[in-house]
């Protein structure tokens, strides 16, 4: 119980904290200058939560990963110069995952959830300065020996959130955003062991991912197999840029659903990335 009781604390955290993020994106007020907050800037952000499960999986499990990298460099200056020494450039990168999948009794009650944040800020003061900052997170749920009756549909809810932002202060600067949200079917019938499951040819999939770069390089993608039925109840794109500034928020709910004629075995794979640079080149 204590354990749960933790897990659900630390899901509403990272809940909160994402909600703090895509505010902003959904209201359009992204790029009101916040004190502290470096004018060049990239964040990545995603949510996923799947609930009303039509069949409980035997066993789940979870895996998150995260990454920063920063470097920050500066102009040799004459030893025997008399100018002041520029301040030197500043970068700051952060990534943040969690993954849940408890197993209710009643498969309605069974829910997945999965967070994915990175983010990255750098500032080259307007001198001659490079620096770099990557911030990736990965978040990943599985659900293992969903046992599919013969004529039976197998069914879950999702509700997912893709949010980026960008922004740009210098000449020379660069920063960009990426993200991704997919569902995969696997047919996992007659085996025993998981490691013997092909995870690079899914039954079924559906895919989510969208890219800003202050180069201009944007896009986004909604994708799924054709045997997979998806009923949206509402999906939303809203998509804006301005002068140095981009943000891109993108949101699906709906029940995903897939028959079966005969006796069937599936594995349930859920995941997300979400990938930061920020960059300058010292001319």
């Amino acid at each position: 119980m204590q354990s749960q009781e933790a897990s659900m604390k630390l899901s509403l955290k990272f809940v909160q904290r994402f909600l703090l993020f895509t505010a902003p994106l959904v209201t359009g007020s992204v790029f009101v200058a916040l004190p502290g907050l470096a004018a060049t800037h990239a964040t990545s952000g995603s949510a996923v939560n799947l609930s009303n499960f039509s069949h409980n999986p035997v066993e789940t499990s979870t895996f998150t990963d995260t990454n920063t990298l920063t470097i920050t460099s500066i102009d040799s200056i004459n030893s025997n110069s008399s100018a002041l020494v520029p301040p030197a450039a500043a970068v700051t990168a952060n990534a943040d995952a969690l993954a849940t999948f408890p197993v209710n009794p009643s498969p309605a009650l069974t829910e997945a959830f999965n967070v994915s944040l990175s983010a990255a800020q750098g500032d080259s003061q307007g001198e001659s300065h490079s620096y770099l900052g990557l911030g990736q997170s990965f978040s990943q749920v599985v659900g293992y020996n969903f046992s599919i009756g013969a004529n039976e549909t197998f069914s879950f809810d999702v509700n997912a959130a893709l949010g980026l932002q960008t922004s740009t202060e210098y000449v020379g600067e660069t920063a960009r955003a990426g993200g991704n949200i997919s569902f995969l079917l696997f047919d996992t019938t007659g085996m025993t062991d998981p490691s013997k499951i092909d995870w690079n040819n899914p039954l079924e999939f559906i895919t989510f991912s969208a890219q800003l770069d202050s180069s201009g390089q944007n896009y986004y993608t909604l994708g799924k197999s054709a045997n997979l039925n998806f009923q949206p109840t509402n999906v939303a794109i809203n998509a804006s840029a301005g002068e140095n500034q981009q943000s891109f928020f993108g949101s699906l709910q709906g029940t995903i659903s897939r028959g079966f004629n005969k006796l069937t075995s599936l594995a349930l794979v859920a995941f997300q990335g979400n990938q930061v640079s920020v960059s300058c080149k010292a001319p």
